[in-house]
């Protein structure tokens, strides 16, 4: 099949083009690190025209992030050109929102919970699945990077709060199989929108967290600080899949080892 994946050199992106691209799959990176702008709707439907189907990853991804152009800009009118592509090529794409979406509290989550409403209400083939914390190796985003780079560099994890921040997550490998899974409805013709659920494999407090990266990195001091996110404290997947992360955090700590 040909494939697009908008934020291909992201991340998840970068990891799933490589995925899609050994089960033979012809795969366009459509990154703005190659001029090519989700924002622009030409650009992106050009792109629907020559691909089967589309996973759409680009989006500005921060939670602290207070400039509210760059993120409606690239997280907004970005899935609205995607899903106008979309209906006019009747081409199918699975779109990765954000947990956040459900309860948002920043203007990151925000733009997560207008996109999912545009999709709604949209007749286009576009589906969509809430991710939790992705973790795997080479990472730089997220308090799990953050407190791996921490251990690594200092000896050291700050844990916010009184180590009672409760997250759920789940591997980059892993959330890609789930993207991988849904070429079989591309290849059965399904083209519906819908919400797929949210994508979690464990769940467990910043506390325990910390606890699992210092396995990985010897003689770390582990100590709490007065400091709250601009998520809820609370904020997981009810019916996690049960998927070991110790793997993920492993890679993750060698990454930033080497």
């Amino acid at each position: 099949m040909d494939i697009l994946v908008t934020g291909g050199n992201g991340f998840i992106g970068s990891k799933l083009i490589d995925k899609l691209t050994k089960e033979g799959h012809n795969v366009e990176n459509f990154d703005i690190k190659f001029d090519k702008n989700v924002c622009e709707y030409n650009v992106v439907l050009d792109a629907f025209q020559r691909n089967d189907c589309a996973f759409h990853l680009a989006a500005v991804a921060d939670v602290w992030k207070t400039d509210k152009s760059a993120l409606f800009d690239s997280n907004i009118m970005g899935v609205r050109n995607i899903e106008k592509a979309s209906e006019v090529t009747d081409t199918p794409v699975m779109f990765t929102s954000s947990i956040t979406a459900k309860n948002p509290t920043n203007l990151y989550a925000e733009t997560k919970f207008i996109a999912e409403k545009i999709l709604k209400d949209s007749q286009a083939p576009v589906s969509w699945i809430r991710l939790s914390n992705v973790i795997g190796a080479n990472t730089n985003k997220g308090q799990v990077a953050a407190m791996v780079e921490q251990a690594v560099s200092n000896n050291k994890i700050e844990v916010w709060g009184e180590g009672e921040i409760k997250r759920s997550y789940v591997t980059v490998e892993r959330v890609c199989e789930i993207l991988f899974t849904h070429l079989e409805d591309y290849k059965s013709d399904k083209r519906q929108t819908e919400f797929c659920g949210e994508i979690g494999s464990q769940t467990m407090t910043n506390l325990e967290m910390a606890r699992l990266i210092s396995k990985y990195v010897p003689n770390v001091e582990i100590e709490c600080i007065p400091k709250t996110p601009p998520s809820p404290k609370e904020l997981y997947v009810e019916n996690t899949d049960g998927r070991d992360i110790t793997d993920g955090v492993e890679k993750l700590v060698n990454s930033k080892q080497t």
